[in-house]
């Protein structure tokens, strides 16, 4: 299956972790050719909150997922439950739904 240029970036990310890559270096770790793309969807991912990152004099740094998440699989709605009756108690954790097709959905944007 080939992978979007987001999931390469999140992929690219993750495998720098804790590290952090400018631009330049997703750029060139990831096989995407244009650098306005990249910052394009640096700037996506980070303000849906899949990235972190921050400028650094005339550059930007990002780095991977949130420090603590969870990721699930099979039945969407056990995690979509235990959220609904305790996501209020979890601040600092992340938590993610692993698709059939393989996408990757953060639960907490969705509930």
């Amino acid at each position: 299956m080939d992978r979007t240029q987001q999931e390469r970036i999140l992929d690219y990310l993750w495998s720098v972790s804790p590290g952090t890559a400018t631009n330049n270096e997703i750029r060139d770790g990831t096989g995407i050719k244009s650098h306005q793309q990249v910052y394009l969807l640096t700037r996506r991912l980070m303000g849906a909150g899949y990235i972190r990152g921050e400028r650094r004099g005339h550059e930007w740094v990002f780095g991977g997922a949130p420090t603590t998440f969870l990721v699930f699989g099979n039945d969407r709605h056990v995690p979509e439950l235990w959220l609904k009756c305790y996501g209020g108690l979890v601040s600092d954790v992340s938590f993610y739904f692993l698709t059939a097709d393989g996408a990757l959905e953060q639960l907490t944007n969705a509930l």
